[in-house]
Protein backbone atom coordinates (compact mmCIF):
# COMPACT_ATOMS: atom_id res chain seq x y z
CA UNK A 1 0.00 0.00 0.00
CA UNK A 2 0.96 3.39 -0.91
CA UNK A 3 0.67 7.23 -1.25
CA UNK A 4 -0.42 8.59 -4.61
CA UNK A 5 -0.44 11.83 -5.53
CA UNK A 6 -4.02 12.24 -7.18
CA UNK A 7 -4.41 16.13 -7.17
CA UNK A 8 -1.68 18.93 -6.08
CA UNK A 9 -1.65 18.76 -2.61
CA UNK A 10 -4.06 16.14 -2.04
CA UNK A 11 -3.44 12.04 -1.22
CA UNK A 12 -5.03 8.65 -1.63
CA UNK A 13 -4.04 5.24 -0.46
CA UNK A 14 -3.28 3.15 -3.50
CA UNK A 15 -3.17 -0.73 -3.23
CA UNK A 16 -0.66 -2.77 -5.30
CA UNK A 17 -2.57 -5.36 -7.43
CA UNK A 18 -1.45 -9.23 -7.04
CA UNK A 19 -0.10 -8.45 -10.86
CA UNK A 20 1.53 -5.40 -9.76
CA UNK A 21 3.78 -7.63 -7.01
CA UNK A 22 4.37 -10.26 -10.14
CA UNK A 23 5.71 -7.70 -11.81
CA UNK A 24 7.83 -6.53 -9.33
CA UNK A 25 9.30 -9.47 -8.52
CA UNK A 26 9.96 -10.35 -11.83
CA UNK A 27 12.22 -7.29 -12.28
CA UNK A 28 13.81 -8.00 -9.33
CA UNK A 29 14.86 -11.43 -9.99
CA UNK A 30 15.38 -10.38 -13.69
CA UNK A 31 17.90 -6.85 -12.64
CA UNK A 32 19.29 -10.03 -9.91
CA UNK A 33 20.02 -12.11 -12.74
CA UNK A 34 21.53 -9.20 -14.94
CA UNK A 35 23.89 -7.89 -11.83
CA UNK A 36 25.36 -11.15 -10.98
CA UNK A 37 26.30 -12.33 -14.69
CA UNK A 38 27.20 -8.99 -16.06
CA UNK A 39 29.56 -8.14 -13.11
CA UNK A 40 30.92 -11.94 -13.37
CA UNK A 41 32.43 -11.01 -16.81
CA UNK A 42 33.73 -8.01 -16.05
CA UNK A 43 35.59 -9.27 -13.05
CA UNK A 44 37.38 -11.84 -15.26
CA UNK A 45 38.18 -9.57 -18.09
CA UNK A 46 40.18 -7.61 -15.52
CA UNK A 47 41.27 -10.39 -14.18
CA UNK A 48 42.44 -11.30 -17.50
CA UNK A 49 43.99 -7.87 -18.31
CA UNK A 50 45.74 -7.84 -14.99
CA UNK A 51 47.06 -11.60 -15.67
CA UNK A 52 48.49 -10.75 -19.24
CA UNK A 53 50.13 -7.60 -18.06
CA UNK A 54 51.79 -9.40 -15.36
CA UNK A 55 53.20 -11.76 -17.81
CA UNK A 56 54.68 -9.47 -19.41
CA UNK A 57 56.08 -7.30 -16.78
CA UNK A 58 58.03 -10.65 -14.98
CA UNK A 59 59.02 -11.60 -18.70
CA UNK A 60 60.42 -8.32 -19.41
CA UNK A 61 62.20 -8.16 -15.79
CA UNK A 62 62.89 -12.13 -16.19
CA UNK A 63 61.59 -12.35 -12.58
CA UNK A 64 61.82 -15.75 -11.10
CA UNK A 65 60.11 -15.73 -7.84
CA UNK A 66 56.65 -17.52 -7.82
CA UNK A 67 55.25 -14.77 -6.18
CA UNK A 68 55.88 -11.68 -7.93
CA UNK A 69 53.96 -13.44 -11.17
CA UNK A 70 50.71 -14.19 -8.88
CA UNK A 71 50.58 -11.30 -6.23
CA UNK A 72 48.64 -8.40 -8.45
CA UNK A 73 45.83 -11.03 -9.31
CA UNK A 74 45.57 -11.98 -5.47
CA UNK A 75 45.44 -8.65 -4.26
CA UNK A 76 42.94 -7.62 -7.05
CA UNK A 77 40.67 -10.57 -5.63
CA UNK A 78 41.14 -9.58 -2.23
CA UNK A 79 40.01 -6.37 -3.14
CA UNK A 80 37.10 -7.33 -5.02
CA UNK A 81 36.10 -9.53 -1.99
CA UNK A 82 36.90 -6.33 0.38
CA UNK A 83 34.85 -4.05 -1.83
CA UNK A 84 31.62 -6.30 -2.28
CA UNK A 85 31.51 -6.46 1.84
CA UNK A 86 31.69 -2.91 1.72
CA UNK A 87 28.81 -2.51 -0.97
CA UNK A 88 26.04 -4.91 0.40
CA UNK A 89 27.12 -4.00 3.91
CA UNK A 90 25.83 0.19 3.24
CA UNK A 91 23.07 -1.10 0.77
CA UNK A 92 19.20 -0.69 2.05
CA UNK A 93 18.00 -2.47 -1.11
CA UNK A 94 17.53 -5.86 -0.27
CA UNK A 95 17.45 -6.58 -4.01
CA UNK A 96 20.97 -5.23 -4.25
CA UNK A 97 22.06 -6.84 -0.95
CA UNK A 98 22.05 -10.28 -1.73
CA UNK A 99 23.18 -9.30 -5.49
CA UNK A 100 26.33 -7.93 -3.82
CA UNK A 101 26.78 -11.30 -1.83
CA UNK A 102 25.93 -13.14 -4.24
CA UNK A 103 28.89 -11.31 -6.57
CA UNK A 104 30.89 -11.88 -3.74
CA UNK A 105 30.55 -15.87 -2.77
CA UNK A 106 30.95 -16.45 -6.73
CA UNK A 107 34.08 -14.33 -6.88
CA UNK A 108 35.24 -16.29 -3.73
CA UNK A 109 34.14 -19.87 -5.32
CA UNK A 110 35.61 -19.33 -9.01
CA UNK A 111 39.05 -17.07 -7.64
CA UNK A 112 40.23 -20.54 -6.00
CA UNK A 113 39.64 -22.05 -9.72
CA UNK A 114 42.21 -19.39 -11.15
CA UNK A 115 45.17 -19.58 -8.53
CA UNK A 116 47.27 -22.19 -8.84
CA UNK A 117 49.21 -22.64 -5.61
CA UNK A 118 48.04 -23.30 -2.27
CA UNK A 119 49.13 -19.88 -0.42
CA UNK A 120 46.68 -18.03 -2.81
CA UNK A 121 44.15 -20.30 -2.06
CA UNK A 122 44.51 -19.96 1.59
CA UNK A 123 44.71 -16.14 1.26
CA UNK A 124 42.08 -15.85 -0.59
CA UNK A 125 39.80 -18.29 1.91
CA UNK A 126 41.17 -16.13 4.58
CA UNK A 127 39.63 -12.73 3.44
CA UNK A 128 36.44 -14.57 1.92
CA UNK A 129 36.41 -15.72 6.10
CA UNK A 130 36.91 -12.24 7.54
CA UNK A 131 34.29 -10.68 5.35
CA UNK A 132 31.91 -13.48 6.33
CA UNK A 133 32.97 -12.77 10.00
CA UNK A 134 32.34 -9.51 10.24
CA UNK A 135 28.74 -9.79 9.14
CA UNK A 136 28.02 -12.06 12.54
CA UNK A 137 26.03 -14.45 10.49
CA UNK A 138 28.96 -17.19 11.56
CA UNK A 139 27.72 -19.52 13.65
CA UNK A 140 29.54 -23.24 14.22
CA UNK A 141 27.20 -24.37 11.63
CA UNK A 142 28.09 -21.84 9.20
CA UNK A 143 32.02 -22.38 9.70
CA UNK A 144 31.63 -26.42 9.05
CA UNK A 145 29.82 -25.42 5.39
CA UNK A 146 32.21 -22.95 4.85
CA UNK A 147 35.25 -25.24 5.38
CA UNK A 148 33.78 -27.87 3.74
CA UNK A 149 32.92 -25.92 0.85
CA UNK A 150 36.72 -24.92 0.90
CA UNK A 151 37.43 -28.69 0.85
CA UNK A 152 34.77 -29.43 -2.34
CA UNK A 153 36.33 -26.83 -4.27
CA UNK A 154 40.34 -27.21 -3.69
CA UNK A 155 39.25 -30.89 -4.40
CA UNK A 156 38.81 -29.86 -8.35
CA UNK A 157 42.82 -29.37 -8.16
CA UNK A 158 42.71 -33.19 -8.23
CA UNK A 159 41.03 -34.50 -11.29
CA UNK A 160 42.02 -30.83 -13.45
CA UNK A 161 42.38 -32.65 -16.69
CA UNK A 162 38.90 -33.79 -16.47
CA UNK A 163 37.75 -30.02 -16.86
CA UNK A 164 38.30 -30.02 -20.16
CA UNK A 165 36.37 -33.07 -21.21
CA UNK A 166 33.24 -32.89 -18.95
CA UNK A 167 31.78 -30.10 -18.74
CA UNK A 168 29.91 -31.37 -15.60
CA UNK A 169 32.56 -31.69 -13.78
CA UNK A 170 33.27 -28.07 -14.41
CA UNK A 171 30.02 -27.39 -13.10
CA UNK A 172 28.59 -29.71 -10.50
CA UNK A 173 30.74 -28.65 -6.99
CA UNK A 174 30.13 -25.03 -8.22
CA UNK A 175 26.55 -25.69 -8.14
CA UNK A 176 26.70 -27.89 -5.29
CA UNK A 177 28.43 -25.35 -3.02
CA UNK A 178 25.93 -22.82 -4.49
CA UNK A 179 22.82 -24.84 -3.71
CA UNK A 180 24.34 -25.53 -0.03
CA UNK A 181 25.57 -21.37 0.64
CA UNK A 182 21.66 -20.59 -0.99
CA UNK A 183 19.74 -22.74 0.96
CA UNK A 184 21.82 -21.83 4.07
CA UNK A 185 21.21 -18.33 4.01
CA UNK A 186 17.28 -18.48 2.68
CA UNK A 187 16.90 -20.85 6.40
CA UNK A 188 19.81 -18.65 8.48
CA UNK A 189 20.08 -15.13 7.16
CA UNK A 190 19.44 -12.43 9.63
CA UNK A 191 18.26 -10.40 6.77
CA UNK A 192 15.16 -11.40 4.96
CA UNK A 193 15.87 -13.59 1.77
CA UNK A 194 12.05 -14.24 0.26
CA UNK A 195 12.29 -17.38 -1.41
CA UNK A 196 11.72 -16.07 -4.41
CA UNK A 197 14.74 -14.11 -4.83
CA UNK A 198 16.59 -17.09 -2.97
CA UNK A 199 16.20 -18.99 -6.15
CA UNK A 200 16.78 -16.02 -8.54
CA UNK A 201 20.25 -15.86 -6.69
CA UNK A 202 20.66 -19.77 -7.33
CA UNK A 203 20.14 -19.62 -10.91
CA UNK A 204 22.38 -16.36 -11.38
CA UNK A 205 25.23 -17.99 -9.88
CA UNK A 206 25.03 -21.17 -11.84
CA UNK A 207 24.11 -19.41 -15.13
CA UNK A 208 27.09 -16.78 -14.18
CA UNK A 209 29.59 -19.78 -13.92
CA UNK A 210 28.56 -20.81 -17.09
CA UNK A 211 29.14 -17.60 -18.83
CA UNK A 212 32.54 -17.62 -16.98
CA UNK A 213 33.63 -20.96 -18.24
CA UNK A 214 32.05 -20.19 -21.95
CA UNK A 215 34.13 -16.83 -21.60
CA UNK A 216 37.18 -18.77 -20.51
CA UNK A 217 36.85 -20.98 -23.17
CA UNK A 218 37.18 -18.18 -25.22
CA UNK A 219 39.95 -16.13 -23.83
CA UNK A 220 41.95 -19.46 -24.00
CA UNK A 221 41.35 -20.28 -27.87
CA UNK A 222 42.08 -16.65 -28.29
CA UNK A 223 45.34 -17.01 -27.17
CA UNK A 224 46.42 -20.27 -28.93
CA UNK A 225 45.13 -18.45 -31.84
CA UNK A 226 47.07 -15.31 -31.21
CA UNK A 227 50.25 -17.64 -29.91
CA UNK A 228 50.01 -19.62 -33.21
CA UNK A 229 50.38 -16.36 -35.13
CA UNK A 230 52.84 -14.90 -33.39
CA UNK A 231 54.95 -18.20 -33.59
CA UNK A 232 54.34 -18.42 -37.16
CA UNK A 233 55.52 -14.42 -37.47
CA UNK A 234 59.05 -15.12 -35.24
CA UNK A 235 60.49 -18.41 -36.31
CA UNK A 236 61.19 -19.76 -39.61
CA UNK A 237 59.31 -22.26 -41.00
CA UNK A 238 62.16 -25.03 -42.00
CA UNK A 239 64.63 -24.89 -38.99
CA UNK A 240 62.12 -23.44 -35.95
CA UNK A 241 65.01 -20.97 -35.22
CA UNK A 242 63.78 -17.54 -34.62
CA UNK A 243 64.09 -15.09 -37.87
CA UNK A 244 65.96 -12.42 -38.74
CA UNK A 245 63.07 -9.61 -37.98
CA UNK A 246 63.36 -11.63 -34.45
CA UNK A 247 66.63 -11.46 -34.44
CA UNK A 248 66.83 -7.71 -34.93
CA UNK A 249 64.31 -7.06 -32.13
CA UNK A 250 66.13 -8.75 -29.79
CA UNK A 251 69.56 -7.57 -30.64
CA UNK A 252 68.28 -4.12 -29.96
CA UNK A 253 66.47 -4.42 -26.86
CA UNK A 254 69.13 -6.71 -25.65
CA UNK A 255 71.78 -4.21 -26.60
CA UNK A 256 70.09 -1.22 -25.00
CA UNK A 257 70.35 -3.65 -21.66
CA UNK A 258 74.31 -4.16 -21.96
CA UNK A 259 75.32 -1.14 -19.69
CA UNK A 260 73.77 -3.54 -16.57
CA UNK A 261 74.82 -6.81 -17.77
CA UNK A 262 77.38 -8.30 -20.52
CA UNK A 263 75.96 -9.45 -23.69
CA UNK A 264 77.63 -11.65 -26.35
CA UNK A 265 76.82 -12.18 -29.87
CA UNK A 266 78.01 -15.48 -31.89
CA UNK A 267 77.43 -15.61 -35.75
CA UNK A 268 77.83 -18.91 -37.39
CA UNK A 269 78.53 -19.82 -40.62
CA UNK A 270 77.81 -23.80 -41.67
CA UNK A 271 80.90 -24.80 -43.50
CA UNK A 272 80.89 -26.13 -47.36
CA UNK A 273 77.39 -25.78 -47.16
CA UNK A 274 76.81 -25.08 -50.86
CA UNK A 275 78.76 -28.28 -51.33
CA UNK A 276 76.56 -30.52 -49.61
CA UNK A 277 73.50 -28.92 -51.35
CA UNK A 278 75.46 -29.79 -54.72
CA UNK A 279 76.52 -33.12 -53.80
CA UNK A 280 73.81 -34.41 -52.06
CA UNK A 281 70.73 -31.53 -53.71
CA UNK A 282 68.85 -29.20 -51.69
CA UNK A 283 66.20 -31.86 -49.90
CA UNK A 284 69.46 -32.95 -48.61
CA UNK A 285 70.61 -29.46 -47.75
CA UNK A 286 67.26 -28.74 -45.82
CA UNK A 287 67.96 -31.85 -43.56
CA UNK A 288 71.32 -30.99 -42.55
CA UNK A 289 69.90 -26.95 -41.58
CA UNK A 290 67.51 -28.93 -39.65
CA UNK A 291 69.35 -31.49 -37.88
CA UNK A 292 72.21 -28.69 -36.82
CA UNK A 293 69.55 -25.89 -35.36
CA UNK A 294 68.11 -29.13 -33.47
CA UNK A 295 71.50 -29.77 -31.77
CA UNK A 296 72.46 -25.66 -31.18
CA UNK A 297 69.05 -25.86 -29.79
CA UNK A 298 69.09 -28.61 -27.85
CA UNK A 299 72.67 -27.03 -25.86
CA UNK A 300 71.25 -23.92 -25.43
CA UNK A 301 68.21 -25.36 -23.54
CA UNK A 302 70.91 -27.13 -21.41
CA UNK A 303 72.40 -23.85 -20.44
CA UNK A 304 70.19 -20.82 -20.06
CA UNK A 305 66.85 -20.67 -21.69
CA UNK A 306 67.11 -16.75 -22.07
CA UNK A 307 69.67 -17.83 -24.95
CA UNK A 308 68.39 -17.24 -28.30
CA UNK A 309 68.72 -19.21 -31.18
CA UNK A 310 68.15 -16.91 -34.56
CA UNK A 311 68.53 -18.17 -38.49
CA UNK A 312 69.51 -14.85 -39.79
CA UNK A 313 70.61 -16.03 -43.88
CA UNK A 314 70.69 -19.35 -45.63
CA UNK A 315 73.13 -20.99 -43.77
CA UNK A 316 73.75 -18.41 -41.50
CA UNK A 317 72.57 -18.43 -37.48
CA UNK A 318 73.24 -16.32 -34.91
CA UNK A 319 73.16 -17.28 -30.67
CA UNK A 320 72.40 -14.09 -28.58
CA UNK A 321 73.82 -14.45 -25.38
CA UNK A 322 72.74 -12.39 -22.42
CA UNK A 323 74.40 -11.58 -18.99
CA UNK A 324 77.17 -14.05 -20.57
CA UNK A 325 81.33 -13.07 -20.53
CA UNK A 326 83.63 -13.67 -22.88
CA UNK A 327 84.80 -17.07 -21.15
CA UNK A 328 81.22 -18.37 -20.74
CA UNK A 329 80.50 -17.54 -24.28
CA UNK A 330 83.83 -19.21 -25.25
CA UNK A 331 82.75 -22.38 -23.52
CA UNK A 332 79.38 -22.44 -24.99
CA UNK A 333 80.77 -21.94 -28.44
CA UNK A 334 83.19 -24.87 -27.80
CA UNK A 335 79.67 -27.06 -26.71
CA UNK A 336 78.30 -26.44 -29.91
CA UNK A 337 81.52 -26.87 -31.82
CA UNK A 338 81.93 -30.46 -29.42
CA UNK A 339 77.93 -31.59 -30.59
CA UNK A 340 78.47 -30.80 -33.97
CA UNK A 341 81.41 -33.32 -34.11
CA UNK A 342 78.99 -35.99 -32.49
CA UNK A 343 76.58 -35.37 -34.63
CA UNK A 344 75.95 -37.63 -37.69
CA UNK A 345 73.23 -36.86 -40.76
CA UNK A 346 72.36 -40.22 -42.62
CA UNK A 347 72.65 -40.56 -46.29
CA UNK A 348 71.66 -43.17 -48.56
CA UNK A 349 75.15 -44.40 -48.62
CA UNK A 350 76.89 -43.50 -45.45
CA UNK A 351 76.87 -40.82 -43.31
CA UNK A 352 77.42 -37.01 -43.13
CA UNK A 353 79.35 -34.95 -40.64
CA UNK A 354 79.34 -31.07 -40.86
CA UNK A 355 81.28 -28.26 -38.81
CA UNK A 356 80.91 -24.40 -38.72
CA UNK A 357 82.57 -21.14 -38.55
CA UNK A 358 82.05 -18.83 -35.53
CA UNK A 359 82.40 -15.49 -34.75
CA UNK A 360 82.35 -13.98 -30.76
CA UNK A 361 81.83 -10.53 -30.12
CA UNK A 362 81.07 -9.04 -26.61
CA UNK A 363 79.13 -5.51 -26.43
CA UNK A 364 81.31 -2.54 -25.04
CA UNK A 365 80.14 1.32 -25.34
CA UNK A 366 82.76 1.79 -28.28
CA UNK A 367 79.99 -0.08 -30.58
CA UNK A 368 77.80 3.10 -30.64
CA UNK A 369 74.87 0.94 -31.87
CA UNK A 370 73.26 -3.03 -32.39
CA UNK A 371 74.61 -2.33 -35.95
CA UNK A 372 78.10 -1.83 -35.19
CA UNK A 373 77.85 -5.03 -32.85
CA UNK A 374 76.51 -7.21 -34.87
CA UNK A 375 79.54 -6.36 -37.96
CA UNK A 376 82.21 -6.60 -35.52
CA UNK A 377 81.02 -10.73 -34.85
CA UNK A 378 80.44 -11.10 -38.62
CA UNK A 379 84.01 -9.73 -38.87
CA UNK A 380 85.15 -12.36 -36.27
CA UNK A 381 83.19 -15.15 -38.03
CA UNK A 382 84.51 -14.38 -41.63
CA UNK A 383 88.18 -14.02 -40.30
CA UNK A 384 87.41 -17.79 -38.81
CA UNK A 385 86.37 -19.05 -42.32
CA UNK A 386 89.05 -17.49 -43.90
CA UNK A 387 91.48 -19.15 -41.72
CA UNK A 388 90.40 -22.61 -42.28
CA UNK A 389 86.62 -22.74 -41.07
CA UNK A 390 85.88 -25.33 -37.70
CA UNK A 391 87.22 -22.62 -35.23
CA UNK A 392 86.26 -19.34 -33.22
CA UNK A 393 87.51 -16.31 -33.69
CA UNK A 394 86.63 -13.59 -30.96
CA UNK A 395 87.81 -10.37 -29.43
CA UNK A 396 90.84 -12.54 -27.18
CA UNK A 397 91.95 -13.23 -30.80
CA UNK A 398 92.90 -9.53 -31.63
CA UNK A 399 91.24 -9.44 -35.00
CA UNK A 400 89.14 -6.73 -35.04
CA UNK A 401 91.29 -5.07 -37.81
CA UNK A 402 90.46 -7.87 -40.30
Amino acid sequence: MAYVEVKPGTFQYHTSTAKEVILMNVASYVTTFFIVVISMLGFTSVYSQIEAGTRQRVAHMRMLARVQAVYPLLIYICLMLILLRYLYGHSSNLMLFWAFVNIQSTILIYSNLLTTSLVGFAIIQTVGAITYISTGAMSITNWILFLFACLVIYAERWYGQLLHQQRWVYFLPALFVGTLFWVNMYLTAPRPLPLGLAIANLISFGWAYFALWDFDQYLQHDQQVLAKLTHEAQYDALTRARNWATFRHDLNSEFADQDRQPLALVAIDLDHFKSINDTYGHLMGNQTLIAFSRQIQQILREQDDHYGFYRTGGEEFALLLPNTNLAAAQEIVAECQRGLKNMYIPLTQGELQITASFGLAIAHPQDNNATNFFKRSDRYLYRSKHDGRDRLTDEADGTDDF
